[in-house]
């Protein structure tokens, strides 16, 4: 704002009027005939505060300027929120400490997107809206709430003990929280989580038991033949063959062979280690695999669920396989680094790579210890493509050797395809991972003050544009004055 003194410098200077001083005997005259006088005084007073508020604007924009409106706080005694489908079971188990919250004047909430506040004797009454089941993090939902309510209130949250439901980081607040969990209802239960034909022509079934401890999974075989066998029941549903525990609605049973052809045209060992390791799988799951090891392209089989291709040689135009593995070819480099697989803590040796010379649009399915990509699926015409910048050779990497290679594998040629894990986990979480981390000086954030900011940006832009508009004006008006004078 110094720089107001700018145009008010300029302004007294530009306003200098000068007098001629007619003189009536020439014997006052001397070499000048002519003396000027000049008075400086400041006119124009409106153009010049115009001009000064223009600077001023100017600078107050440099400074972002807002406006800060100062609510009052701690107007309510705290919110009660609970998650809407999990009400009744918390007022059951916390109906003491509910009921003391709402007699001191707080006030209730939804657990839920918008926490829309409602009348707690209506809350308690059947509602006429549908039970909005909450698929988004509790830990997410607290943090919109920790931001929407007023700074200082108490937060009571009362919501189920589901540990899928507390994903994400554990959040922080220095508010007063407290926050009580339910056991739901159907805190136990039983379900297939697999069932497939074996090679030997049994139904094998995964069968999972989970509640609030863990949950465990256990494997049963049982005959093809329609009928029941301890809690199973085996049956036909929709003209195909389908199982059902504990009379629960019945599961497909898969009863596909998953066909696998290995080529290679001279990483002979490259193979014997690929196959021994699907043939753990096949031996591990008895599920119906055929592996076929073929060295030339002609013998390939038209159609096949994966393609493992072995090779550095380009493949042929159709493969007919709904998955290839392929060696990718590049540069090769030596490295002393590992293979690290996301989600996982598993970290193997890696000795060469090969550089990429493409670029892939795809997922990265594991990565070296460098970040960079070392196994990348690639969606391409209805098939999904897994590019490997290395080979299954001990020279290469540690895969080979590794106990875990089979179980790799595994992830990669089954997939959990429509696994109903998550839709039945039950485990509950502890009560000390429930509550968020909170700053131990609860008075000093309890007489802080909500402030209301607007942004005044585009109203000082507004205002300058006005004032440029009049400081035009005015100059023009000025300058027309001072035209006609002369």
């Amino acid at each position: 704002m110094a720089a107001v003194a700018i145009p008010l410098i300029i302004h007294w200077w530009n306003n200098r009027q000068q007098k001629t001083l007619l003189v009536g005997s020439i014997a006052f005259l001397a070499s000048d005939t002519k003396q000027r006088v000049q008075n400086r005084r400041i006119d124009e007073w409106l153009l010049l505060i115009v001009r000064c508020v223009m600077i001023i604007l100017l600078s107050l924009l440099l400074a972002q300027p807002v406006w800060k409106k100062v609510a009052e706080a701690n107007k309510e005694k705290g919110w009660v929120l609970a998650e809407r489908n999990m009400l009744q079971q918390n007022y059951d188990q916390h109906k003491t400490l509910i009921d003391s919250l709402m007699q001191a004047g707080y006030t209730f909430h939804y657990f839920e997107p918008g926490f829309r506040q409602e009348r707690w004797p209506d809350a308690l009454q059947p509602s006429r809206d549908s039970v909005h089941n909450t698929v988004i993090s509790y830990r997410t939902l607290f943090v919109a709430a920790d931001r929407q309510a007023p700074t200082g209130v108490p937060l009571y949250i009362f919501t189920g003990n589901r540990l899928q439901q507390f994903t994400g980081v554990q959040p922080a607040t220095a508010r007063r929280v407290q926050w009580h969990t339910a056991v739901p209802a159907d805190s136990v239960v039983t379900f297939i989580k697999q069932a497939y034909l074996t090679t030997t022509d049994s139904i094998r079934v995964i069968t999972g038991n989970s509640d609030v401890h863990a949950t465990s999974y256990t494997t049963q075989q049982l005959p093809r033949l329609p009928g029941a066998t301890n809690n199973y029941h085996v049956g036909i549903q929709n003209g195909q063959l389908a199982v059902a525990v504990n009379n629960a609605d019945y599961i497909p049973v898969d009863t596909t062979t998953l066909n696998i052809t290995l080529f290679t045209d001279r990483y002979n060992s490259d193979l014997k280690y690929c196959k021994a390791a699907l043939e753990a799988i096949q031996q591990f799951t008895q599920k119906r695999i055929r592996l076929v090891t073929v060295n030339t392209i002609a013998g390939i089989p038209q159609k096949q669920d994966w393609l493992f291709w072995l090779s550095e040689q380009p493949m042929p135009g159709k493969s007919g396989a709904a998955n290839i593995f392929r060696y990718d070819t590049g540069k090769i480099a030596d490295t002393q680094t590992w293979i690290s697989f996301p989600g996982s803590n598993t970290a193997i040796s890696l000795y060469k790579r090969a550089a990429s010379v493409n670029t892939f649009a795809g997922n990265i399915v594991w990565k070296d210890g460098f970040g960079e990509p070392l196994l990348v699926a690639e969606n391409r015409d209805a098939q999904q493509v897994y590019h490997f910048f290395s080979h299954f050779d001990p020279a290469w990497n540690g895969l080979p050797w590794s106990e875990r290679f089979p179980a790799l594998m595994l992830q990669l040629v089954l997939p959990a395809q429509n696994d109903r894990s998550a839709m039945y986990d039950r485990r509950g979480i502890a009560e000390q991972q429930v509550q968020v981390w909170q700053d131990t000086d609860h008075d000093a954030i309890e007489k802080e003050i909500t402030p209301e900011t607007t942004d005044l940006t585009k109203v000082c832009w507004l205002l300058l544009f006005v004032l440029f508009i009049t400081e035009r004006i005015l100059s023009y008006a000025k300058q027309k004055r001072t035209g006609a004078e002369r």
